[in-house]
């Protein structure tokens, strides 16, 4: 021992010192530094490898977030995938003629009274509806329905209300069916 040079203590904080010589395993339980050995020793390097690992993760999370996003904002989830198609209104419009009107139903053919039947009957019946006397059903009979419908007509054109559609009535009825009125 006299030969052997004494070295100084290692220092604990000296980073660039020579590896001190590993303490022997006593192999006591007990001991005040089993809690270190007794841990696993990690291979050099691979907390390297889990922390890229990490960031590979979310740099793959954020980029199917920024994918998904973009196919929200382009509708690729919306219904069958077509949009509607937008029409634009269009209008019509009808040149003015200088032509009378069209009248609303055909007057009868000559004067009429009631208790007559056939074609002429329900020609009157339907000039009176579609100027908006009710006259019960067009049944072609020249009844009390439509003898009181031809009445209030006649009322309403200042008129004899006598029910009957003589030569006067029927120029008043054919001349409300051109106005429409």
């Amino acid at each position: 021992m006299a030969n052997r040079e004494q070295l100084p203590p290692a220092d604990p904080d000296d980073w660039w010192a020579a590896p001190a010589a590993p303490a022997p395993d006593r192999g006591r339980e007990g001991d005040e530094d089993d809690w270190v050995a007794a841990e696993p020793r990690a291979a050099p390097g691979s907390h390297r490898l889990a922390a890229d690992r990490r960031v590979l993760a979310a740099a793959a999370a954020a980029v199917v977030g920024l994918v998904v996003i973009l196919l929200v904002a382009t509708g690729a989830f919306q219904g069958s995938g077509r949009r509607a198609a937008t029409t634009t209104p269009t209008t019509t419009t009808v040149p003015a003629t200088t032509t009378a009107p069209s009248p609303l139903a055909p007057a009868p053919a000559g004067p009429l009274t009631p208790g007559a039947t056939g074609a002429q009957v329900k020609r009157l019946q339907r000039a009176l509806a579609a100027l908006g006397y009710a006259v019960g059903r067009v049944d072609g009979t020249y009844g009390p329905a439509t003898t009181r419908a031809l009445q209030r007509f006649q009322r309403a054109h200042r008129l004899t209300p006598d029910g009957v559609l003589g030569p006067q009535t029927l120029a008043v009825l054919k001349r409300a069916l051109r106005r429409g009125s």
